[in-house]
């Protein structure tokens, strides 16, 4: 379906008498579509409502697609393809153009002179409040112990002096809350053990930021057993929890155990042999 024509006194009638403003963005976009022979990227028009500031390109972006925009669009003034906006008109001659532009121009001075400063309290550092069950939900999650890296020594170096991971000198791959070693007794060649730097004996007594520092390592070193061994095909990966569940080192660890083709008669079941005879469940 063909869009409908804009000519010059449309768009002038629309600026002028029927734009509805609750930003300066409709005038700033037409304005950008003009100087730019009415054709312009999104990211084009995002850098007009904010210049360079480039932090900011991905916010205005959105605001470009969907509010002006989607309104432009509804009322006929502009179509949207490929990633680009475009003014539903023919060329303009360019006194129409600096006519439009002034218009836009006088539109957004007009709003800005109305709401002042107002107008970007939405973007101000001081409205971004952050609501108390956005932070007991945050605390919650990491424990009431959030990632603030200044005090990270007195934090997550909670050491046991009879641990056997505590005293390690040595660590081969680590990162700011976890490290990982070679099993001493492996079950495979090349099974790792990951863990935390806190002496902490549950994998569900970390905190969030621990989690995700064990679980990135856990890839890191997964990557690179694969990187040195072409004959791994799997892995199990499991924590002992509790002596019940056959811990015998407190301090949380998490298993990496590399697979091969054969190196069980019958991998069925995998982990679920921990009970015997609970690996076959059909």
């Amino acid at each position: 379906k063909k869009s409908q024509v804009l000519n010059f006194e449309v768009l002038q009638d629309y600026l002028e008498n029927r734009m509805k403003m609750q930003h300066i963005y409709q005038p700033t976009m037409i304005r950008t579509l003009l100087k730019s022979k009415n054709v312009a990227s999104v990211e084009a028009i995002a850098r007009s409502f904010l210049q360079d500031d480039t932090s900011q390109i991905d916010y205005y972006i959105e605001i470009a697609k969907n509010m002006p925009g989607k309104v432009l669009r509804k009322n006929k003034v502009v179509e949207y393809k490929d990633g680009k906006f475009m003014l539903i008109s023919p060329d303009f001659t360019d006194n129409q153009r600096q006519t439009l532009m002034q218009i836009c121009n006088h539109k957004i001075s007009e709003y800005e002179k109305k709401f002042g400063e107002k107008i970007w309290i939405h973007r101000a550092r001081s409205s971004r409040i952050i609501t108390g069950s956005n932070r007991y939900n945050v605390l919650k999650n990491a424990k009431s112990r959030c990632a603030d890296f200044r005090l990270w020594h007195g934090m997550y170096e909670k050491k046991e002096k009879n641990c056997i991971f505590c005293k390690l000198d040595k660590i081969e791959i680590e990162n700011s809350l976890a490290f990982a070693l070679k099993d001493k007794y492996p079950v495979t060649s090349l099974h790792y053990l990951v863990m935390p730097k806190r002496h902490i004996s549950s994998f569900f007594e970390l905190g969030s930021s621990e989690q995700k520092a064990c679980l990135n390592l856990l890839e890191d070193v997964k990557r690179k057993i694969l990187e040195k061994d072409k004959t791994v095909t799997g892995f199990n990966v499991g924590i002992n929890i509790g002596k019940d569940a056959g811990q015998t080192i407190f301090h949380c660890h998490i298993h990496l155990i590399p697979r091969r083709i054969g190196d069980v008669s019958n991998p069925e079941g995998g982990v679920r042999n921990i009970i015997s005879e609970k690996g076959k469940w059909k």
